[in-house]
């Protein structure tokens, strides 16, 4: 996947961001005891999520997601060393459903990509904030990170129906 490198900023300064708290907080769906939602986690409108580790965005996508598109088979993410733009298309993930687009939530040079989701996208659907994690990525600015919604915050705005069809469509008229 060809990215191009126009952001609104390529730095190559150091990150002094915040470190990981190193504890992580996923908690079970009571119905299907699968994880639900990872609590230490950040989240984008299109429901791609961010937790720090050791300077390192790890990024996937949320249950909320899942639960709308079903099973993956297939999820196509970017090379190593790709750098990639906020709000950058990082990957196509097709399911049973759909096909869907991934965008990124933060601008980065991706460092890590979870290949073990070319052979087992279903991983994605049975521990997508553990081993469904899709890739890592090394932060342009940490301060992106304010952009994006805590928690709690994600799971009030989860009470809009539209929300990710309202956000998809705002985001193609840009």
């Amino acid at each position: 996947m060809k990215v191009a490198r126009n952001c609104k900023r390529d730095r190559k300064d150091k990150i002094d961001g915040p470190p990981s708290s190193g504890r992580k907080i996923i908690r079970l769906n009571k119905r299907t005891n699968k994880p639900a939602v990872d609590e230490s986690a950040l989240y984008s409108r299109e429901h791609i999520w961010v937790r720090m580790e050791d300077r390192q965005a790890v990024v996937g996508i949320s249950e909320r997601v899942l639960d709308q598109f079903g099973q993956l088979l297939l999820v196509e993410l970017p090379e190593p060393e790709e750098h990639l733009c906020q709000r950058a298309i990082f990957g196509m993930a097709i399911s049973l459903k759909s096909a869907f687009e991934l965008y990124m939530p933060i601008s980065g040079k991706v460092v890590a990509v979870n290949m073990a989701l070319e052979k087992a996208p279903e991983q994605v659907n049975k521990q997508p904030y553990t081993r469904g994690w899709m890739i890592r990525i090394e932060p342009d600015d940490p301060s992106d990170l304010n952009h994006l919604y805590s928690f709690d915050a994600y799971r009030s705005m989860q009470s809009t129906s539209d929300w990710r069809v309202e956000q998809m469509d705002s985001m193609a008229a840009t």
